[in-house]
């Protein structure tokens, strides 16, 4: 036996709450009744309902109300509404408020019969589609966990292969009994690099799934700049790439929160200028926004790469470059202050990826001029 519709009716006119329960026996449908719109909200409120079947006019409570109420909290109860007005632009109205359906009274009972079921249908419309969804949802988040599984075991497998060998070799070395003491040091001292690696691999891990606590005192965007660049003074192309501070004359305070996302698209546009180039940092107001632009003339991103470079563990590096999670916490970071991270790219031409971030999380700064 298939389970019951479950119907709501609420109206004070005790010959509708009387009518509909008989019209509606012995079919597929289960009646409950109310009489006023606060009676109607206790019995939504208590069971889901699959629908509500409302005057618009109400002793104690507007019937619109009544409606645009159980819409929100109950997304899924289909509600029809009955109402003495019966024109166009009525019924228009109060189906842009939420309701599926108007009958003007009076209505005969084949014409009620025939809403109620069609009301039913699209119920279970409604109810198949929400587990589709949920289901597509599980679906995805699982392919997510397999991505990042796959990704953490490909990022730990390399160094974990050049661990166990260089463990072996030293083993070797010590069964000869009188081994070379240089040739051990030296394959302990690989094996050390190997699991700081993989060390390093599992603390970003842990502050990506974790949600890592970032700052959210201010601090000047171009002094900001000004440290990131000073930690790249050793790299090996900092001679070789020309950088660019495009700031307005009144500077801006940002979350310090924000020092770990810049660093990180600066540090790859310096990896994507080994040969030179010129690194613009870029910033300006648009709207309720703030746009800071971080644009490389670099070798560019494959087409193919673009819409993925912001999943966790893809990186277009060479092995042992990163660990492929740097633009994934980077998002992580500027979403948490109410913005966004794009990028375009040619390949050949450079990239430049764009953060906003919205007004509230930005402050105007005093103090001179910026330089260009």
């Amino acid at each position: 036996m298939s389970e019951k519709t479950s119907v709501l009716v609420v109206d004070d006119d005790d010959m509708i709450r009387q009518l509909l329960p008989e019209i509606l026996a012995g079919e597929r449908f289960e009646v409950v009744t109310a009489a006023t719109g606060n009676e109607g909200l206790t019995a939504s409120r208590a069971r889901q309902f699959a629908i509500v079947v409302t005057d618009l006019r109400l002793p104690d409570i507007d019937g619109v109300r009544l409606l645009k109420t159980i819409t929100v909290e109950s997304p899924g109860t289909v509600v029809l509404a009955m109402t003495g007005k019966g024109t166009i632009r009525d019924a228009v109205k109060l189906m842009r408020e939420g309701a599926f359906d108007v009958l003007p009274k009076p209505f005969g009972i084949d014409e009620l019969r025939l809403a109620i079921e069609k009301a039913g249908r699209h119920h279970e419309f409604k109810r198949s589609h929400d587990e589709l969804k949920r289901r597509v949802e599980n679906s995805e988040k699982m392919a997510a966990i397999g991505r990042l599984a796959a990704g953490v075991a490909h990022e730990i497998n390399n160094p974990l292969d050049g661990v166990l060998r260089f463990v072996n070799l030293s083993l070797d070395q010590l069964a000869r009994k009188e081994p070379a003491v240089s040739s051990v040091e030296a394959y302990l001292q690989d094996a050390k690099t190997g699991l700081r690696r993989m060390a390093d691999i599992v603390k970003t891990l842990l502050s990506f799934s974790r949600n890592i606590t970032v700052g959210e005192e201010p601090q000047e965007l171009k002094t900001l700049f000004a440290e990131i660049l000073s930690g790249l003074a050793h790299c090996n192309t900092r001679n070789l790439v020309q950088v660019r501070l495009l700031v307005p004359d009144a500077g801006f305070l940002v979350p310090a929160g924000l020092y770990q996302v810049f660093a990180n698209l600066v540090k790859n546009a310096f990896d994507a200028m080994e040969a030179g180039g010129v690194l613009t940092l870029d910033c300006r107001e648009e709207g309720e926004r703030l746009a800071i632009d971080v644009r490389d003339s670099g070798v560019g991103i494959p087409p193919e790469s673009l819409q993925r470079i912001f999943e966790p563990f893809y990186t277009t590096k060479p092995v042992g470059k990163g660990t492929g999670l740097g633009l994934a916490m980077t998002t992580q970071i500027v979403e948490r202050f109410g913005g966004k991270i794009t990028v375009e790219s040619i390949l050949g031409s450079g990239s430049t990826f764009r953060v906003e971030i919205p007004k509230p999380a930005v402050r105007r700064a005093s103090g001179p001029a910026a330089k260009t």
